[in-house]
Order: C-alpha cells, then structure tokens, then sequence
C-alpha cells in the first residue's frame, strides 16, 4: 500500500491533526516500500505536519519533510529520505536509514531542530550481541538470573555491515526492562573515539521478559551529516535508541 503526490511536480501539504500510526508495508509518496522505492518525487514537495505523535510498525518507506509536534517512534526496518523534525524524542528500531536529500535546500523547508534528539545517524549508530556473535548473526540469547554473562558493544557504520570509530565521541549504554519502563543498570561510558569493540559484562539479579540493551549520543547537523561528539559538548541530556535483547 502506498500513497504519494499524483506527480513529481505537486506540492503536497499534509496536515494530520493527531497522532498517527503508519501500518506495516506502507509507503507515503514512495513507489513502495524498501530502500530503493522512493520514487522520482522531490522530497521538499511532500510535507507531513502531525499535530501529536507518530508512530510506525515494520517495513515503511517516507520520501518527504515530516514535522511531529510530539515524539517520533520508528519500528524495524524503516526508510525515510527528505528530513524529520519532532518536537520531543525520536526512537528507531533495527536496519533502518535515513537520507538527506539536498533538493531540501533550494526550499524553504526542512530546518531540524534539536539535532541532538535524533538516535539514528547518516555515520550509523550502535549495537550489542553475544561474544560468540559476529556483525552478521547480531543476536543476544536468553540469560540466566544471576549468572554473569558478557556483550560486545560496538558502532557501526551507516550500512550497518562494519564497524567504525567516531572521532571525538562517546556513546553510553544500559540495560532496560521494558516492560517496567526503567534502567536495570546504570549509564556506562564507550568512547567511541578510541575502540571499534568493546565487552561489558552484566549479571541479573532478577528475571525479566523483556530487556533491551539501550544507546544513548549526541551529534551536530552540518547540512549534510550528523557528527558525532562528546557528551561533555552536549547542551542537554539525550535520547536513547534500543537495541532488542533476544
């Protein structure tokens, strides 16, 4: 399923005023969905205004400005090439990207506030799995309470099939349980500057159902990336993105 101006020429100005929630397999003024379905439409012509929050499920392709007065939640798999402005934070699951396209620039649209928000990077971003895990089976198994057991952490590149360091940066990472909504450990420091792979070992306590191992960064917008830097140049705590523990 998919919906998009009727040409490349239209100038479209979508005003939803509440939240939204995009369904799986759904493309918005795309050819489909997928990485290479955008389609010939300029991006700068399609605007999305979303009085609320918006929300996705898996496998949904955005060419266009979205603008979110409240947060941005982005499930697995999603693909968007235009910009995304959301007034509060912004969470993005697993093998997605983002595109900036430089036809944004000859409009007057497009300007991004609270960079620092955004958990997903055209430099990538971060991921954890097992010790005997490699970057192509980024799993993590089931853990036994009170047992400790190790995680590589490490950044990846913006295809996702490498890993990268990013100058003068630092990451911080955490296990979470989401179904209670809270950190079961506290923040830890990954200076991503120096070390491609690091391992961090945890131990449990208690038992949990669901548990993800969540990343938190800031970075600077260019016009062209988002740059990576050190927390200490950060004007305000960041958001994080999670990463499922299996």
């Amino acid at each position: 399923m998919a919906i998009k101006a009727y040409t490349q020429n239209d100038d479209v100005n979508l005003f939803i005023n509440s939240s939204l929630t995009i369904p799986t397999g759904v493309g918005i003024n795309t050819e489909g969905v997928g990485d290479n379905n955008f389609g010939n439409n300029l991006p700068a012509n399609f605007k999305m205004f979303i009085n609320g929050d918006l929300q996705t499920n898996n496998n949904v392709a955005i060419n266009g400005l979205v603008y979110v007065e409240g947060r941005t939640t982005f499930n697995n798999t999603i693909y968007l090439k235009g910009a995304l402005s959301s007034g509060e934070d912004i969470e993005i699951g697993d093998n997605s990207k983002f595109y900036y396209d430089s036809s944004i620039d000859l409009y007057n649209w497009g300007a991004c506030s609270n960079t620092e928000h955004i958990t997903n990077y055209s430099k990538g971003y971060f991921d954890a799995f097992d010790m005997d895990h490699n970057l192509n089976d980024r799993n993590i198994t089931t853990k036994i309470v009170n047992n400790t057991f190790s995680l590589k952490i490490v950044p990846l590149n913006k295809d996702f099939n490498n890993t990268e360091l990013k100058n003068n940066s630092e990451a911080k990472f955490a296990l979470f349980s989401n179904e209670d909504n809270t950190l079961i450990t506290g923040w830890r420091d990954f200076n991503t500057s120096l070390y491609e792979e690091i391992t961090s070992d945890f131990i449990i306590s208690n038992a949990y159902k669901n548990v993800s191992v969540i990343f938190k960064a800031c970075a600077d917008y260019n016009g062209v990336d988002y740059i990576f830097k050190h927390f200490n140049d950060c004007s305000h705590d960041c958001s994080y993105m999670k990463k499922k523990l299996y």
